[in-house]
């Protein structure tokens, strides 16, 4: 779960849900962090758990794209 304000939690899979398409690149971080009121330490933590379950990669200086 990806921890929010207002003790809000927001499933980190909604980061990757059926809203992209495979190859599709996510929001920026600082946009998620705005977008789900938590901190940029907060979406790295959830996107690097996507990451680790093989839903999304990384492409250095680019950002996150979903898993093809």
């Amino acid at each position: 779960m990806l921890q929010c304000k207002k003790s809000r939690s927001v499933p980190i899979h909604n980061l990757a849900s059926l809203a992209y398409q495979d190859g599709d690149k996510l929001p920026s971080i600082r946009e998620l962090s705005a977008r789900y009121q938590c901190s940029k330490s907060t979406v790295i933590s959830a996107l690097n758990e996507l990451e680790k379950r093989h839903l999304i990669y990384s492409v250095d200086r680019s950002g996150f794209y979903v898993v093809k």
